[in-house]
């Protein structure tokens, strides 16, 4: 009875070792290193990002729908149609349920939201799910009524969450699973304005403050894979049109620095006014909702008289690109727009504050060139163009970061002649301000959030501070069956042996398996102890930095075992490319408590 049962098995279980032979002669082809590992990990949270940009674009068009009652259209053209108490009473009631939803996420929701820029300027990369959601959410209402903020604030603060999520998951090192967080923040700004590049410069130029290749090849990945796949779904377009010239003449590139010198100045005072209308709205005697909810009747009332102060401002940025507003109307249109933003931004409308920015630095700019030209007939200049410097010089000065200005507005118009008056503009804007104030419109969230392990002293870091809590590993007895399960599963180079009580007692190399895909009749024969190398180099989980990277350098292995220094079980694994990245942002975080 027994001979006959295990024929009727044996079939199946030939069968079932193929595909583990297979699986695992593809896998020794294919298999790549830990930092390659990461890259497709980027790759993967780039296309989270892009689908989350399109849940976003869906629920704020359908959100925006049911908001006007059927109306279809951009912010502005629909708001113009409205009824002036509908213009009133939208942004109010959006205002007023943002703020409830806050409520309920304080109330009833236990962990605190982070900022993505915390998670990653502060913290471990740790996302918390539903609190980031409800807040999300919150957001998407603001927007979706017309209030004066960017929907880019929602979009990646979900692709961030996913990234978190998808991080703890596989239960990552506290490395690498910033780095992956990082990746969604530059997935969804990619996602979100269509820069591929900017999005990869802005996040490692102001979140990580480095532009390593170890921590910018990551989020290249993440951002250009982001973009791919909107591109595919949604088609590939610039995000503003400008076709006209951007200089006549060789002497006009003079005025671009001019104009960086007044946007830096410009970007002061924006900062300041956002920082100010934060503190009179915190200083009122209502609750959040309440405040929330005047903001929206601010937004409202502006409305009345201009619909253009509603929305992010993107319909604004491409009718300063077609040159539809004369001087006196342009400049009471900034002066609606950058009360509107203060109200939103001020009551705690949730939202990004990116795409308002460039609005005002490109009215700035189209302002300075409908001035120069009122004074110089003459000069024969496109305000346009300087509407785009001004765009570009606005966000090098308020976010500190050039490169990323430059960078952000070649890509929104894929204008290549437009670099040298961009670097012109931004680079004097930056200095400008950086010589008054360094300061930056994102400081509040790279200073404050929660505490990592990035935050204690190098001395007090352990590598069980460090290390990911997971080792796949076989029992000393394992049949060769489970030895090629757990390669597949991991798809790891080495699997660790251990015995019944969970001790290291050595390891496997996916190369030294090899030879069994070839006989079937060893592989239903051999275990994991006749295959195992004895004594592999392991990692005390209580030792420190210092002599971790004495143990990686003094061996070739990518990947170590951590193991209790008294029982020798095993606790997980540190891999050389996590104690790099660990390192790196020591040394970051050091340079700015400096």
């Amino acid at each position: 009875m027994s001979n006959g049962l295990q024929d009727k098995r044996a079939p199946g279980d030939g069968r079932t070792l193929r595909r583990l032979r297979l699986g695992l002669r593809l896998l020794s082809r294919l298999r790549l290193s830990d930092r390659n590992m990461l890259f497709a990990w980027a790759a993967v949270v780039g296309v989270i990002g892009a689908l989350c940009a399109l849940l976003v674009f869906r629920t704020t068009d359908l959100l925006f729908l049911i908001a006007t009652g059927g109306e279809q259209g951009r912010h502005v053209a629909v708001f113009a149609r409205l009824e002036s108490w509908q213009r009133i009473a939208i942004p109010s009631a959006g205002g007023l349920l943002g703020g409830l939803i806050l409520l309920f996420a304080h109330r009833y929701v236990r962990a605190k939201a982070t900022d993505y820029m915390e998670a990653v300027a502060l913290g471990d990369g740790n996302i918390p799910v539903r609190a980031s959601v409800t807040r999300t959410l919150c957001a998407l209402v603001c927007y979706s009524s017309g209030e004066s903020v960017g929907k880019e604030g929602p979009l990646v603060q979900l692709a961030t969450v996913c990234a978190s999520w998808l991080g703890r998951l596989r239960r990552m090192a506290p490395a690498r699973k910033r780095m992956l967080v990082a990746c969604g923040a530059a997935a969804g700004l990619s996602a979100a304005y269509h820069t591929p590049l900017a999005a990869a410069i802005f996040v490692a130029e102001i979140v990580l403050g480095s532009l390593a290749m170890e921590s910018l090849g990551p989020l290249l990945i993440a951002s250009i894979a982001s973009t791919l796949t909107l591109t595919a779904i949604e088609g590939a377009a610039p995000l503003y049109v400008f076709h006209g010239p951007v200089v006549e003449s060789s002497w006009a590139y003079v005025m671009f620095p001019v104009l960086g010198l007044v946007v830096g100045g410009a970007s002061l005072l924006w900062l300041h006014s956002l920082r100010t209308s934060r503190r009179l709205f915190g200083s009122l005697p209502v609750p959040l909702w309440a405040q929330m909810g005047l903001g929206g009747l601010c937004v409202g009332v502006l409305a009345i008289w201009h619909p253009e102060a509603v929305g992010n401002g993107a319909h604004m940025i491409q009718g300063l690109l077609d040159e539809q507003y004369p001087l006196k109307l342009l400049a009471v249109l900034l002066l609606l727009r950058v009360v509107a933003t203060c109200a939103a931004f001020g009551s705690g409308a949730l939202g990004g504050v990116f795409t308002p920015s460039l609005l005002v630095g490109g009215a700035v700019g189209s302002l300075f060139c409908l001035l120069v030209s009122h004074l110089w007939p003459s000069a024969n200049l496109s305000p346009a163009a300087f509407a785009l410097a001004g765009m570009g010089g606005f966000l090098a000065a308020s976010a500190q970061a050039p490169m990323t200005a430059i960078l952000m507005i070649f890509e929104l118009t894929r204008r290549y002649d437009l670099v040298l008056p961009l670097a012109l503009t931004a680079v004097a804007a930056y200095s400008a301000a950086r010589a008054i104030r360094s300061d930056s419109l994102y400081a509040e969230s790279l200073s404050s959030g929660p505490r990592s392990v990035f935050d204690l002293p190098l001395a007090k870091i352990r590598i069980a501070d460090i290390m990911r809590p997971t080792a796949f590993s076989v029992r000393l007895e394992s049949p060769f069956r489970d030895i090629a399960s757990a390669f597949l599963r991991d798809t790891t180079a080495q699997l660790w042996v251990v015995s019944r009580d969970n001790r290291l007692l050595g390891r496997i190399l996916l190369s030294e398996v090899e030879p069994f895909l070839r006989e079937e009749d060893l592989a239903n024969t051999v275990i994991a102890g006749d295959i195992m190398q004895e004594e592999p180099v392991s990692l005390p989980s209580d030792i420190g930095l210092p002599r971790a990277l004495e143990i990686f350098t003094d061996s070739s292995i990518e990947r170590l075992p951590v193991v209790d220094p008294a029982t020798r079980q095993l606790l997980g694994s540190v891999s050389r490319s996590d104690l790099f990245l660990l390192i790196a942002e020591l040394s970051r975080r050091e340079q700015v408590r400096e």
